[in-house]
This record gives structure tokens, C-alpha cells and sequence, in this order.
């Protein structure tokens, strides 16, 4: 009976700093956001490197879990988002699409790194994980906002190549540091 119960708070004690891990990520995605190149009409800022390292660190689940808090921190006001707006609209604004598929990266790029801790492996992961943020962006600027493809592409996702270039390599090499670290 004994071992149920400690077996049981250490469960409780794991969930519960994963859940502390999580809102951390949050937080951190929320200082990316303030790292800010203020081009119109999406900013360049750090977010996407700590979206794609909350899945690398935490895992599928928990780096979902940490961008969920993020846009939901976000949405109740919380001056966490990149700019001077705040607030529920601030998802549906020209960064919308971006925002919202946060969640779907960090869970891509922790689902897929567990498959391998090779460098080219995790940098083929976050590659793919930024392409699901700049598909879902560029559309979501190109339905409510642009309503021209060639603009949405130009603005939404070319503009970005080479700062974003130098995010994936950074993340995808402090990953596999952290990855293949020796205990």
C-alpha cells in the first residue's frame, strides 16, 4: 500500500513540474515576442525559437501545453504577444494564423524528435515544425488580410527566410546539445 501511495506523489510531483515547465515556456515564448524587428505587417521576433524548444524540452504534450497557456495568457490580456496589443483580437489580427498553429509545432517537433537525436534528424524536424507556423500564417494573412497570394507570400513568409534560417540552426543545435548531453 505504501509504494502506491509514493508511487502516486511521484506521479503528482512529475505532472505538476511538467505543468510549472509548461507555463515557464509561456512565459519565455512571451519575452521572444518582445525581441522585435517591427516590420508591417508581421514583426520578426524570437517566439518561434522558444515555440519549437518548448517541444524539444518538454516534450509533445507539454510543449502543446506550454503554447496553449501562451495564446491563452495572451487572450486574456496579458501583454505577452509581439506589439503594443493586447487581448482575445490580437489572435485574429494579421498574426493570427501564426499564433495559433504555436501549439501544432511544439507538438510536431516533440512527437518527431523522438525518433532520433541526430542533428540532421532534429534540424528536418524543426524545418518542418517552422513550415506548419509559415503555411498556416501565410494563409490565414492571405484570407483575411492581404487577398493576394503573391503579397501573403512575400510579407507572410519570404521576408522571414533568412532571420529564420539562423533561428532553426540555433534551436536545432542547442537541441541536440541538450538531447545528447552525457549524464
Amino acid at each position: 500500500m505504501q509504494t502506491s501511495i509514493s508511487i502516486s506523489k511521484i506521479y503528482t510531483n512529475d505532472f505538476v513540474k511538467q505543468i510549472s515547465f509548461s507555463i515557464l515556456f509561456s512565459f519565455l515564448t512571451a519575452v521572444g515576442a518582445k525581441f522585435v524587428v517591427p516590420i508591417q505587417p508581421i514583426p520578426i521576433t524570437m517566439q518561434t525559437f522558444f515555440v519549437l524548444l518548448s517541444g524539444v524540452i518538454l516534450g509533445a504534450r507539454f510543449g502543446m501545453l506550454s503554447q496553449i497557456f501562451y495564446l491563452c495568457f495572451g487572450a486574456l490580456g496579458l501583454p505577452v504577444f509581439a506589439g503594443s496589443e493586447v487581448g482575445f483580437m490580437k489572435i485574429f489580427g494579421p498574426t493570427g494564423g501564426y499564433l495559433l498553429s504555436f501549439p501544432l509545432a511544439a507538438f510536431l517537433i516533440g512527437y518527431g524528435i523522438q525518433y532520433s537525436k541526430n542533428f540532421f534528424w532534429i534540424l528536418f524536424v524543426a524545418f518542418y515544425s517552422l513550415l506548419i507556423i509559415f503555411f498556416f500564417g501565410t494563409l490565414h494573412l492571405y484570407i483575411f488580410y492581404l487577398h493576394n497570394l503573391e503579397d501573403a507570400i512575400n510579407k507572410g513568409f519570404l521576408i522571414f527566410s533568412l532571420w529564420d534560417l539562423l533561428k532553426l540552426f540555433s534551436v536545432s543545435f542547442l537541441s541536440y546539445q541538450i538531447l545528447n548531453r552525457k549524464k
